[in-house]
Order: C-alpha cells, then sequence, then structure tokens
C-alpha cells in the first residue's frame, strides 16, 4: 500500500503505510514478488519524505539503507558521488537518486 500511495501522490499516507509495515516487518520481503522488500519501502518513505518537504526525515531514513548514506546537515557542502554541493536539499535529492538506481527493484517505484 506504501508504494500505491506513493504512485497515486498520497505522500503522507505513503510514509504512514511505509512506518506501520516496517513497525510490523522490519525486514519486510514481499511474499507474491521477492525483489520487493524493505529496502524499497525505506526508498519510497525517504521519497515521500523529501517530496513533503520532511528533508531530514528523509536523510534518516536514507541511513537506515545504509548508515554511509547521512549526511549531516550542518555542513555548508556535500559530495555525492564526486560531484560538490552547496545545499542540503540537493545533495540529499542526489543521494536518494542514487540510491534509487541501486536499490529500487528493477524500476518497480521508477516507473510504477
Amino acid at each position: 500500500m506504501s508504494i500505491v500511495s506513493f504512485a497515486q501522490g498520497n505522500y503522507t499516507t505513503a510514509i504512514a503505510y511505509a512506518d506501520s509495515l516496517l513497525s510490523i516487518d522490519p525486514n519486510y520481503v514481499f511474499e507474491n514478488f521477492s525483489e520487493i522488500d524493505y529496502y524499497d519501502i525505506l526508498l519510497v518513505k525517504a521519497q515521500a519524505q523529501f517530496l513533503t518537504l520532511d528533508y531530514l526525515g528523509a536523510n534518516m531514513t536514507m541511513s537506515q539503507i545504509n548508515p554511509s548514506l547521512y549526511l549531516d546537515p550542518d555542513q555548508d557542502s556535500w559530495e555525492v558521488n564526486g560531484t560538490q554541493y552547496f545545499s542540503f536539499e540537493s545533495a540529499l535529492s542526489a543521494v536518494i537518486s542514487s540510491v534509487t538506481l541501486q536499490y529500487d527493484s528493477e524500476g518497480f517505484i521508477s516507473n510504477p
């Protein structure tokens, strides 16, 4: 339901469904299509948080996927994949985009 809500543009609902699912099963794997798992749910949540302007929440969610993805919001600049960013939101967007390419179940989230 989180992915469906996200695809429909209901970002707050997508976040709520993601939180609900992950509180029940933090290592979730969709039984009908095992390519969809908790990484996809975390990614949808982070994307939805970003789109609702909850940048700090999106940053924390991305760090749940991999702690090395955490961006210190108090820095003056950030380097993501060899590119320097001077805006926290731009750097976070780059992190989310990069991870989407890595964890998105064969484009399921990017192309619902």
